[in-house]
């Protein structure tokens, strides 16, 4: 572009834009309320969580049960208990325990 066609550009531009301020807004366009806006919005979250549940009952037909309190599980058992020591069977040698290689 020489530098007429780039201030010839330049102005037509600056015209385009001044003619824009000079007209009036557009009329916004209809639509609902902010009131019925946010029923609508309630009313699909509502049909949304409700088919939500719909299927969740459907995929499982019988709850899980509960789990076992932590406190319980504790409770049935001594943890200062130490498990019990396996025996070594005849067929098996050197386990890299320490009594077996005293």
């Amino acid at each position: 572009m020489t530098r007429q066609q780039k201030t010839e550009r330049a102005r037509d531009l600056a015209r385009a834009q001044a003619a824009a301020l000079d007209r009036p807004a557009p009329a916004p366009l209809p639509g609902p309320s902010p009131a019925d806006a946010r029923a609508l919005h309630r009313q699909a979250t509502a049909a949304v969580e409700a088919d939500r549940r719909r299927r969740r009952m459907a995929a499982v037909p019988v709850p899980p049960p509960a789990p076992q309190l932590l406190a319980d599980s504790l409770r049935a058992k001594n943890l200062f208990l130490l498990p019990d020591e396996e025996q070594d069977t005849p067929g098996e040698a050197g386990t890299g325990r320490a009594e077996d290689q005293a």
